[in-house]
């Protein structure tokens, strides 16, 4: 395939990824009813299709027993990229392609999965800004406030295929957890 190397798809492509990446990431809202978002995790490869979870939980202040549910938002980029480039003359400002799936999760399963990241620490050369910015690492982790307050998230971490040995532990719950929801979603 040849790309146009235009400005204005050069600025098409641009905005398409910019659209989809910022609908990943706002990908907590709504939430379901009576949740608030726990964690998101995402993996944005260089090819293939760029996948964000968040995971939603019950308030921890919350006396009724809910049942947590996954989100996930799946970006087709490369096909989206592919569309643009081959159709460019025909059609402006394409909407990236986006699909969402939820899911119940069950308590226990999720409740083990946490219980091993509260036990990491990250150094703070590893965390990043908790906002959108121009730069998508190929992995990350976004950790909110469970008592419900504000609803920002409260640590933001990335990194790329290989991690450093100070984020090698976060890296591998990561992928545990990225392939646990694979299953409940699938």
């Amino acid at each position: 395939m040849t790309m146009d190397p235009s400005p204005d798809v050069d600025r098409e492509r641009v905005e398409l990824s910019r659209r989809a990446y910022e609908a990943m990431a706002a990908s907590l809202d709504p939430s379901p009813p009576n949740l608030i978002p726990s964690f998101r995790i995402w993996h944005y490869p260089a090819a293939g299709p760029q996948l964000s979870w968040v995971v939603f939980q019950a308030r921890a202040d919350d006396p009724l027993d809910q049942v947590p549910r996954v989100r996930c938002v799946r970006w087709d980029r490369d096909a989206d990229l592919e569309r643009l480039a081959l159709a460019h003359k025909r059609r402006r400002n394409p909407a990236p392609s986006i699909r969402i799936s939820e899911a119940d999760l069950d308590p226990k399963i999720l409740a083990e999965h946490v219980a091993k990241v509260k036990a990491f620490s990250a150094p703070r050369s590893s965390m990043g800004h908790p906002y959108l910015s121009d730069h998508h690492p190929e992995f990350g982790l976004e950790g909110f406030d469970v008592e419900g307050n504000d609803g920002w998230p409260i640590v933001r971490i990335e990194w790329e295929r290989d991690p450093d040995l100070t984020l090698s532990r976060l890296a591998k719950w990561a992928e545990g957890v990225r392939s646990w929801l694979r299953g409940v979603l699938s």
